[in-house]
């Protein structure tokens, strides 16, 4: 049961991210995610010229839910104001911890008024695609030109030996180029890399500190779901779940359901974390948040019957496979021109916190 709580105080304005740069540069982000847009939101708003480039075709792919933490919840507040957040997003005040065979609550978590406050923002639930148009219209409303279809091929950067007293092996670097499929050649001043574990630009840039890298299967496969509102309440005992201010986990031997409800309680998000083995037929691909299999491709019979009621109102299940990806020294290249941010510079999954 969710103890009474009071809201947090509004987030704290947050200027160090509203500047204007000294000098305006050319830059081609690579990846119109959410680490992408976002960045080049920021960028373009700051007096850059930023050009993002996107292999899909359009938006709105399938995806599941988000839990956006305070440090991120108060710079999309700020970003689009608390009326427009609240449309999007449910307020989290808590976590209900549950066992998946049994179905019976074995503890709590709550997410403390003092603590919020001391944060200055709130923990919030939303979905993927909402984040993703989000900062798309923010991203194009200041400018930015995204260019969606279009795959990258490499990214060349270019050097001439210039040894001088002072730096015997200095390099004068050309300004970089981003590669297309058509083989059309964009020059820029700065790429971001921000296109994924399986980045094109990491792996072309950063091709020699990965030359000898192994990339291995994690155990992982990520699982993910979207339950109209309408259909869970037709179900009292789950329709608690889409109603609560919460963000259920039920665990297992080897795994875990994640679950919330997403834009203002009119969905319902659930993430699971299953091994490889118990993950669907032909789980044999790399990362991708697009890959589809229907749900009943999945064996849910060991666990609780509110489990199994829960997954067949789920149309279906997008599925990711995890890697065990090596990790950067650096991410930036020598030239100084080529920088990688979110899943191209640290994946998901590494050695480490594995």
């Amino acid at each position: 049961m969710a103890l009474p709580e009071e809201r947090p105080p509004p987030a704290l304005n947050m200027p160090t991210i509203n500047y204007q740069a000294a000098l305006t540069l050319d830059i081609v982000v690579v990846g119109g995610g959410i680490s992408g847009l976002a960045t080049a939101f920021v960028l373009q708003r700051a007096g850059h010229r930023v050009h993002v480039l996107e292999e899909l075709q359009s938006l709105g792919t399938p995806a599941a839910g988000l839990r956006v933490p305070p440090n991120l919840s108060k710079i999309f507040r700020e970003w689009i104001g608390e009326e427009e957040l609240s449309r999007i997003s449910v307020r989290n005040i808590g976590t209900p911890w549950y066992d998946l065979e049994s179905g019976q609550q074995v503890g709590y978590h709550h997410w403390t008024p003092a603590v919020m406050k001391e944060t200055g923002g709130d923990f919030l639930m939303m979905h993927h695609e909402d984040v993703h148009k989000m900062l798309y219209r923010l991203a194009t409303d200041v400018g930015v030109k995204v260019q969606m279809g279009c795959k990258v091929e490499g990214v060349r950067v270019e050097g001439t030996p210039a040894p001088t007293e002072d730096d015997p092996e200095h390099i004068d670097y050309k300004r970089p180029r981003v590669v297309l499929a058509n083989n059309v050649e964009i020059e820029t001043d700065l790429v971001v890399g921000a296109d994924g574990p399986t980045s094109i630009v990491r792996e072309t840039i950063f091709a020699d500190a990965l030359e000898e890298a192994e990339v291995k299967p994690s155990g992982l496969t990520v699982l993910g779901g979207i339950i109209p509102a309408d259909e869970m309440l037709k179900d009292p005992d789950l329709g608690k779940f889409v109603l609560a201010d919460e963000w259920p986990i039920f665990m297992g031997p080897n795994r875990s359901m994640c679950c919330h409800p997403v834009r203002a309680k009119k969905e319902f998000s659930l993430q699971l974390y299953w091994p490889d083995a118990d993950g669907g037929p032909n789980n044999v691909g790399l990362e991708s948040w697009y890959e589809v299999i229907p749900t009943d491709s999945i064996d849910f019979t060991p666990y609780a019957p509110s489990v199994q009621r829960l997954m067949k109102m789920v149309p279906f299940l997008t599925r990711t496979r995890r890697m065990i990806r090596p990790e950067l020294e650096d991410w930036t290249d020598d030239s100084g021109q080529v920088v990688l941010i979110g899943e191209a510079a640290h994946p998901w999954l590494t050695p480490i916190s594995c």
